[in-house]
């Protein structure tokens, strides 16, 4: 991605993984990659992920807990075959720091995509337009 640099490409490891663990809903395997901003406005962090299931039922059960753990503003996005955004403001900075992320479910597989930055200079949209960018690479492989 432009203006990101990765700092993180690998297979999920326990530490990444929800309460629920790793073999949640008949999940088989997970990838995570992380970057972080290059001197940009905007934009400061971005974590991705990308879990599969035995089956669409698995992803469809923890796309579902993944929306009701969710904290902040959600609402739908069309995305995948189904799919939400979440917009949370994090206390404690001196700006106002927010955390958008984009979950959807294709097929059998979870996929999210979480960006940070200042109030004002990341929206849900920054985030999903990531998040189709990632959904589209993903079909190709």
């Amino acid at each position: 991605m432009p203006g990101l640099v990765r700092v993180e490409s690998r297979p999920q490891a326990l530490a990444d993984q929800p309460p629920s663990g790793a073999h949640r809903f008949g999940r088989r395997d997970g990838w995570v990659a992380r970057y972080r901003a290059t001197g940009r406005r905007g934009i400061l962090t971005v974590q991705s992920r990308v879990d599969v299931f035995a089956k669409r039922r698995g992803a469809t059960e923890d796309l579902s807990a993944s929306r009701s753990q969710s904290r902040g503003t959600t609402r739908p996005a069309r995305l995948g075959d189904e799919g939400f955004v979440t917009v949370r403001r994090l206390p404690g900075y001196p700006r106002a720091l927010l955390r958008v992320t984009v979950a959807w479910r294709e097929r059998n597989a979870t996929s999210s995509l979480a960006i940070s930055g200042f109030t004002g200079e990341i929206d849900a949209g920054d985030a999903t337009a990531l998040a189709r960018r990632l959904a589209r690479r993903l079909k190709q492989e």
